[in-house]
């Protein structure tokens, strides 16, 4: 019997429908076993079918033959939970020509369906030109294959246009790392456990961004986010959705993989942190706070630091007063020979009350305050006192390093806190090398860049620390008075696995050797690791399979037992880095 327009089936039909095709993008209701009851919206214009050849059609017939299950458990999800629709996912259809176009689909239940059944509303977006652009985009080495997420270099060009455009009176940009705490699984199982769970994580995440929202790869195990919030207060309570949201189980195969991140943020632009790459290093320096203490989430912005500022100046210059701060040293060898060529002075403040604090506890407030400023000119001096100390013993060849920020090079009293402390100490200019982190120098480049060169005249050397994960151009490592590349620790651990990927290490060696500059490796704690930087041509090495960081009153014994260990051929000239 021909349908009429009294039927009450018929007018509910076309009510819902009338609705449906109002709504964007492809729009349909369908029967829980697949089979298409009614389709509009742009359909025609992304499947090429009309509704007159789709109607009664089962949706798994002009699916991709590879999605179909998967779309089978979205309608599975609508099912379990009517009252809201589904999270939005992508699938492949085939078109009535035959083409292979991409669609992001959510749907709901629709329980009173005129039908007489129940059925499901479904919402289709044609995105083939974004997932086109995508693959395109993997190619360039821009998108991560596996998530489908930006890379580090994508994900800093969307930040930085966050920030510029972004922020006003009322809104502040936020800056969250997230470190899934993978580090023992990528032991075991390598990269590939990494690679088989980011789908997984990617889908979990959507259900966290919003419109304008950003999210990236950072590296292996840690995925950044930003976004552009009004209410400051609200940022440790995203952190923890974070957290919970991504926490849980995840299927490698027929393992079962956990995961339990810990989350940092930053927040900005403040007068500290106006770019991405200072936000990023906050907020990865707050992830680094969080699993320190074992908790979920650590709020590392201005607001947070604004009441205990003052206090921690005033503890660090009692600090530098009573002698609570120290430095230990941990030596640099020659690859070849074991050799110890260097030492490098790290920081430590042994508070009163606190014990040891390591200085991600205190070097921010330092910078804030303007402490940084006599701390950096301490910890020079010091270091050369030391060095004397050593050479006098017998440690004639030795050289000495430390870690500086681009807030201090920049000072206009820097360079003579430089040549104050080498003339006090009476060690040549040569044996001094100052490092800066690669991360930390893009920000005013070309002052930092001025900064450097003029220091460099005062003979001593600068090496750019944790290199490889700022891709400087090479045009400025070539202008720059350096004498060495200190390689990110990140790949070291890359070598820690099964068949281990030299790609990128092969490639940072190379790059040292190409603009005649040494470089080092640090993070090293096995010989297995020691061989393959051997192999690869890495001069120099630090790490635990040398020795820890140690006092100035151990560091004699351990440079000798350590030279006593060493190969018989001995290096015939100082590293360029270090002198």
């Amino acid at each position: 019997m021909a349908e009429t327009t009294s039927n009450p089936t018929v007018l509910a039909r076309k009510m819902v429908a009338s609705v449906l095709d109002t709504c964007p993008g492809v729009t349909a209701l369908i029967e829980t076993d697949g089979t298409i009851v009614w389709a509009g919206g742009t359909l025609e214009e992304t499947t090429g079918f009309a509704l007159s050849e789709i109607r009664g059609v089962n949706l798994r017939d002009i699916l991709h033959p590879n999605d179909a299950d998967a779309a089978a458990s979205m309608f599975v999800d609508a099912l379990e939970d009517p009252s809201t629709s589904t999270r939005p996912r992508s699938f492949r259809i085939v078109s009535r020509d035959g083409e292979t176009r991409w669609v992001e689909v959510q749907c709901q239940l629709l329980e009173e369906s005129p039908t007489g059944r129940p059925s499901v509303t479904l919402w289709a977006r044609d995105i083939t030109n974004e997932m086109r652009d995508t693959d395109r985009n993997v190619a360039a080495g821009l998108v991560d294959e596996h998530s489908g997420l930006a890379t580090e270099p994508l994900f800093i060009d969307r930040l930085t246009q966050l920030i510029a455009f972004g922020a006003d009176d009322r809104h502040h940009i936020e800056v969250i790392h997230v470190d899934l705490g993978l580090d023992e699984t990528i032991k075991l199982y390598g990269p590939r456990a990494v690679e088989a769970i980011m789908p997984q994580i990617t889908e979990r995440m959507k259900t966290e961004l919003g419109a304008g929202d950003t999210a990236g790869i950072l590296k292996p195990g840690h995925i950044g986010f930003a976004r552009r919030v009004s209410n400051q207060t609200k940022s440790e309570a995203n952190a923890r959705t974070y957290a919970a949201t991504l926490t849980g189980s995840y299927e490698m195969g027929t393992e079962q993989i956990m995961v339990e991140p810990v989350v940092g943020i930053a927040t900005g632009p403040s007068k500290m942190a106006s770019d991405a790459i200072t936000l990023m290093h906050r907020a990865s320096m707050a992830a680094d706070r969080a699993k320190r203490r074992n908790t979920h989430s650590v709020v590392f912005n201005d607001a947070s630091f604004a009441n205990g500022s003052d206090q921690t100046t005033s503890m660090l210059k009692r600090a530098v007063a009573e002698g609570q701060l120290h430095l230990h040293y941990q030596p640099i060898v020659h690859t070849e020979t074991r050799r110890v060529v260097a030492i490098e002075a790290l920081l430590r403040w042994r508070h009163p009350d606190k014990g040891m604090l390591n200085p991600l506890d205190f070097l921010e407030a330092a910078e804030r305050s303007g402490m940084i400023i006599p701390l950096g000119a301490w910890v020079v001096q010091q270091a050369c006192e030391d060095l004397r100390i050593l050479q006098m013993q017998g440690f004639n060849d030795l050289h000495v390093s430390a870690n500086f920020s681009p807030t201090q090079v920049m000072d206009s009293r820097f360079k003579e806190m430089i040549c104050q402390a080498i003339a006090k100490s009476g060690v040549d200019a040569s044996r001094l090398n100052l490092e800066l982190t690669e991360g930390s120098m893009a920000q005013d480049s070309a002052a930092v860049d001025a900064a450097l060169n003029e220091i460099a005249k005062t003979g001593v050397n600068i090496t750019i620390d944790d290199f490889g994960v700022a891709s400087t151009p090479i045009r400025r490592l070539r202008a720059m008075e350096i004498s060495g590349l200190k390689l990110h620790r990140d790949f070291c651990r890359e070598l820690e696995v099964d068949d281990p990927d030299l790609g990128p290490l092969k490639a940072m060696v190379a790059t040292a050797h190409a603009l005649d500059l040494d470089a080092m490796a640090i993070g090293v704690e096995t010989e297995e690791q020691l061989d393959i930087l051997r192999e690869l041509g890495c001069q120099y090495t630090q790490g635990y399979l040398f020795s820890p960081p140690v006092p100035i009153e151990e560091v004699a014994q351990t440079i000798q037992e350590l030279n006593a260990t060493r190969l018989p051929e001995a290096p015939t000239e100082a590293p360029a880095e270090l002198g």
